[in-house]
């Protein structure tokens, strides 16, 4: 069973002493810690920095690959259950891509997370099984400018 929670850092030794009564202790581990970017303050700055982003990550006109990239990174895309499990290389070349241009917004290891939230999701036996991405709400919002726009 994988179980993916959000818990205060001062918490985490509770909840692993919480969890070695029910699975030994080999079996426990804590995969990765995703803090997804704070949304904006007010609506107004969240639409402004949204443009901003927008500016930075449409797509142009004759790029299919950064079209579809945008599409998949904005909609919760499961490299696993939506790719039947086969690997994408220039899913993940395009990503990086965007993150690129994402770069000079946001000054994140990884800036692609300010839109959305690279996951990585593992087989109980501890196995690498995919990527999911969660979209932040800085994501939904330069999603539906750009779907408003026909862009993607």
């Amino acid at each position: 069973m994988i179980i993916i929670a959000e818990i205060e850092d001062t918490a985490l030794d509770q909840v692993l002493a919480a969890l070695l009564p029910l699975t030994p202790a080999s079996k426990i581990k804590v995969l990765a810690e995703v803090s997804p970017p704070a949304p904006p303050e007010s609506d107004d700055r969240l639409e402004t920095l949204a443009r901003r982003v927008v500016e930075l990550v449409r797509p142009v006109p004759d790029s299919d690959l950064q079209r579809e990239t945008l599409r998949k990174v904005l909609s919760r895309h499961d490299t696993f259950f939506d790719q039947h499990g086969e690997a994408d290389p220039a899913l993940r070349n395009a990503v990086g891509h965007l993150s690129r241009k994402l770069k000079k917004l946001f000054q994140y290891e990884k800036p692609v997370s300010a839109i959305a939230v690279p996951r990585k999701t593992f087989f109980p036996n501890g196995d690498y099984m995919g990527t999911t991405y969660d979209v932040t709400p800085l994501g939904e919002r330069v999603r539906a400018i750009l779907l408003k726009e026909g862009a993607i």
